[in-house]
């Protein structure tokens, strides 16, 4: 009876060793190698052609290329991006 008891054990080894690899099979595949899930997702990108860079080497010139530079603000970034959290 000793003997049938290590068999009983083997098995049930056996069995959570497959259910495991099994699941970590599945998971592979569902998240394509990569990490990512295999999920399409439409983004809207708008695409700027930056101004050509000006070689000037005068402050005159560098301080209105500059003023001229459009900058966002991370708040408006943040509210973008919690305004397309609340819509998932």
């Amino acid at each position: 009876m000793q003997n049938k008891k290590g068999v009983t054990e083997l098995v049930l080894i056996l069995v959570v060793v497959v259910v495991l690899g099994v699941a970590a099979f599945i998971a592979v595949r569902y998240f394509d190698f990569t990490g990512s899930m295999n999920k399409t997702v439409d983004t809207d990108i708008a695409v700027v052609s930056p101004s050509p860079i000006s070689d000037s080497t005068d402050v005159d010139v560098l301080e209105e290329e500059f003023e001229a530079t459009l900058t966002g603000s991370v708040d408006s970034e943040i509210e973008e991006m919690m305004e397309e959290a609340a819509s998932l």
